[in-house]
């Protein structure tokens, strides 16, 4: 049996890829800033539904927002 643990988060190089600021999608799914650059650098782990309305806001599926680590338990 295994279980995924999510490592690092992915936001920033998918706002690269859209051409999107950090500014815009906070403004987009009525975030702060902060909010916003707290998750890309770490200090916040997104809780499952603000994971989904990044991801549904950057239009990825929601296991696109962190690489995950299987690990066997």
């Amino acid at each position: 049996m295994y279980q995924y643990r999510a490592t690092r988060c992915r936001i920033k190089e998918i706002l690269k890829e859209k051409r999107m600021s950090q500014m815009e999608l906070a403004l987009k799914i009525n975030f702060s800033k902060q909010q916003i650059s707290d998750i890309v650098n770490g200090r916040y782990v997104l809780g499952l539904n603000n994971a989904m309305t990044i991801a549904k806001a950057l239009n990825v599926n929601i296991e696109d927002l962190y690489e995950w680590e299987k690990e066997e338990i």
